[in-house]
């Protein structure tokens, strides 16, 4: 930090991580102090979004690290990999675009109870939506259409990052 002059931080927070309790509270000490010593510091916590939004474990890592006094600057909802049968049932129209768009609006359903005093405009405006462009892990397909939607709906509602 002192070097760079960085004050932007993007924590992508996958996989066993997202568990990790002790790792958890440790980054958010270590956050808060760095945040006392550099109002400046930006902090971006990425998570794994799906249909319902963020997992349990998601959600604790979100409340932990605020409780340690951490202020988080952007959520962003990594919305990929739903599984093409998840989209095909559970999505209209079934599209890797629109997956995105629900499972986006269920993570902005669930800070709003993070951060009760926020409104929705404030809250879209301090979150991310990142897509996995092109073939995903599941073997679904983002196309230009689905970045076109993508696109539109962050326009549209003043969403802070793509």
């Amino acid at each position: 930090m002192t070097d760079s002059g960085a004050r932007r931080f993007d924590f992508d927070i996958e996989g066993q991580q997202v568990r990790n309790v002790d790792g958890t509270a440790r980054r958010a000490r270590v956050l808060a102090r760095l945040q006392a010593k550099y109002p400046d510091l930006s902090i971006i916590i990425s998570l794994p979004g799906w249909l319902q939004g963020f997992s349990a474990d998601g959600v604790n890592l979100l409340n932990t690290t605020i409780a340690a006094g951490v202020r988080i600057d952007t959520v962003n909802v990594m919305a990929m990999s739903f599984g093409v049968q998840s989209i095909m049932s559970m999505v209209s129209p079934p599209t890797v675009g629109q997956a995105g768009i629900v499972t986006f609006r269920a993570a902005a359903n669930q800070l709003a109870s993070i951060y009760p005093t926020k409104t929705q405009e404030q809250l879209h405006a301090m979150m991310g939506i990142t897509p996995m462009i092109g073939t995903n892990d599941d073997g679904a397909t983002f196309t230009l259409d689905d970045a076109q939607t993508i696109t539109n709906f962050v326009k549209a509602n003043g969403i802070g990052l793509i």
